[in-house]
C-alpha cells in the first residue's frame, strides 16, 4: 500500500508519540491514499 503525507521526505518508520490528550486532529502522523489530498 502506498500512503502519502504532507512532505517530500520518505518516512520508513514513523515515530508515534503517545499523549494523554483526546483531541480531534491532534499530534499524529496523518496519511492519505490519494496523492493530492495531502497538499
Amino acid at each position: 500500500m502506498i500512503l502519502y503525507h504532507g512532505s517530500n521526505v520518505i518516512v520508513d518508520k514513523p515515530r508515534l508519540i503517545r499523549q494523554n490528550r483526546t483531541l480531534d486532529f491532534g499530534s499524529g502522523f496523518y496519511t492519505t491514499t490519494t496523492p493530492y489530498e495531502h497538499l
